[in-house]
């Protein structure tokens, strides 16, 4: 168990003025939508989503969110988003579900649960039956012990009377990372992967100051708060399903976590030497893997090496390992620069800790190509 504070249900304040809300997560900006942005449906992927949608909904929690119509739109978008547009519908696109969420339930939840959370911030009918059932599961949680406790508000680190404003953009987003993990936690999914999620950006390129993080709070503060939750969560979760393996999204995922990550060139400029230093736990029996792509402006990288080629044509270096309950160690590559298909001097590098279909960390780095031999 995690070392967090003492376990408290919190509550929404009204807000003072409320603008529309598009949630747009672009999260990685480097790699674009291909052509128009049609919707795709009848895929095992639409399965996955829509089934997990319906697990948060269906709870005693979820049954307390807007009555809205809700709906999946999984667009043919390789970029990497979620979005939601407040009355229920809830936009992935084939680039999150590719690089980040695969078939991962936990993952989809995590996702999916925090556009829910801002449907709910824009419906404040629907906050008081929130708190209320939110108050019914925390004392399940804790086996009665307390009949009389009274719950503190929503984000009780607020100064102000520790309620929560949701006039303001950032500390709508704190919300509906509150809201998700509850809505996860009793729905079956582990409240570890709503962390994962944070702890994918937090520390990266993707946590850097731009007209995204302008709007919404950084990913380490975000993580951050989010651990403030992380036991009352936990204990819905064990509460509801004590088997954990018999939930909807089994047990707590692996964690892992990228070291600092290095790519230089060899002594004759004709190799880019690239190393991965990285820690897992609770990886025990999952495949393990490091695999890096390369993105120059707005594309993936093609591969003049098929020792190198994946079967879309894209450079790829990958290396498997089985996994382990703790885990240290470092992955070296040596990429000839001649394999890199590419006319453009400044690339960017992705790389990727997964174990099997779970991505536990992601880095992305400049790699400036002009500076090799070719």
């Amino acid at each position: 168990m995690r070392n967090c504070p003492p376990r408290q249900s919190r509550r929404l304040a009204a807000p003072k003025a409320f603008l529309g809300c598009s949630i747009a997560a672009a999260l990685l900006a480097a790699l674009p939508a291909l052509g128009k942005k049609s919707r795709i449906k009848n895929t095992p992927t639409n399965d996955i989503a829509e089934q997990v949608l319906r697990d948060l909904l269906s709870t005693p929690l979820g049954k307390t969110m807007p009555p809205l119509r809700w709906e999946f739109f999984l667009l043919d978008d390789n970029r990497i988003q979620a979005s939601s547009d407040g009355a229920g519908r809830i936009f992935v696109t084939t680039g999150l579900d590719r690089w980040y969420l695969g078939k991962v339930r936990g993952m989809w939840a995590a996702v999916l649960s925090h556009e829910v959370g801002h449907a709910l911030i824009l419906n404040p009918a629907s906050w008081s039956g929130f708190q209320a059932e939110l108050e019914k599961a925390e004392q399940q949680a804790d086996g009665g012990r307390d009949p009389q406790r009274v719950t503190q508000p929503l984000l009780a680190w607020s100064a102000e009377a520790g309620m929560f404003d949701v006039g303001n953009r950032k500390q709508r987003e704190y919300a509906a990372d509150y809201i998700a993990m509850m809505l996860m936690a009793e729905a079956g999914y582990h409240p570890e992967y709503a962390l994962t999620l944070d702890q994918w950006f937090s520390g990266s390129l993707f946590d850097t100051p731009t007209e995204f993080l302008a709007a919404h709070p950084r990913w380490q503060k975000r993580e951050e708060h989010a651990r403030k939750d992380y036991d009352l969560a936990v204990g819905i979760f064990n509460s509801r399903w004590p088997d954990a393996l018999k939930s909807p999204g089994g047990i707590a995922p692996p964690i892992g976590k990228l070291g600092p990550i290095t790519a230089q060139p060899s002594p004759d400029r004709a190799e880019l030497l690239i190393n991965v230093p990285f820690s897992a736990s609770k990886a025990a029996g999952a495949p393990m893997r490091v695999v890096a792509v390369f993105v120059a402006g707005r594309a993936l990288v093609q591969s003049k090496d098929a020792r190198f080629r994946a079967p879309g044509g894209e450079l790829e270096l990958n290396e498997s390992f089985p996994g382990a309950a703790s885990l240290s160690r470092e992955v070296s590559f040596q990429l000839p620069v001649a394999a890199l298909k590419t006319t453009q001097s400044k690339l960017r590098m992705v790389v990727f800790l997964n174990a099997g279909e779970q991505v536990l960390d992601v880095r992305v780095m400049p790699i400036e190509v002009s500076l090799l031999k070719n």
